[in-house]
């Protein structure tokens, strides 16, 4: 997450990878995330609802302060502007070129792709259920990522 890369296009790809592993959104989701999907309930916890693309299902997910500072980088980004996002996302192949480049630099010897950001969400997800207090694993955040078990997700 604090690594920084000299060709600012694998910074941009790092970032909307971290985005999806923090909100556990797909490709296709923040592809299409606009402000309007964002959302401050009355305790002022940050929220992201939006619709799957592919399901139509409607999720309500934390809108956690470290994704929020990376979409808040984005702000005023022309890209951004032109399309109404909160992030500027490119198409899913060049995606995973460059998540491939990132992977490479970084010493991953693991495919890297964009759906390993939603893998990486239910692993994490789980993790912190267990860290905090020593639950089994968070069923709901597997049928969020459509995987039965953790290991299934890739964990």
């Amino acid at each position: 997450m604090n690594k920084t890369f000299t060709l600012e296009r694998l910074n941009v790809v790092r970032d909307i990878f971290v985005f999806c592993a923090l909100t556990g959104l797909s490709f296709s989701d923040v592809e299409g995330l606009k402000p309007k999907h964002v959302s401050v309930d009355e305790e002022g916890n940050y929220w992201i609802h939006k619709a799957h693309q592919k399901t139509k299902n409607l999720c309500s997910i934390p809108y956690l302060e470290s994704a929020r500072a990376i979409a808040e980088k984005y702000k005023g980004q022309p890209l951004c502007e032109s399309r109404g996002v909160l992030l500027p996302v490119i198409s899913n192949q060049r995606m995973n070129s460059y998540l491939g480049e990132i992977a490479g630099i970084c010493g991953i010897n693991k495919p890297l792709t964009t759906h390993i950001a939603r893998h990486s969400f239910a692993c994490l997800a789980t993790r912190k259920r267990s860290v905090d207090g020593g639950h089994r694993p968070n069923v709901g955040s597997f049928r969020y990522t459509h995987h039965k078990n953790l290991c299934e997700s890739g964990g």
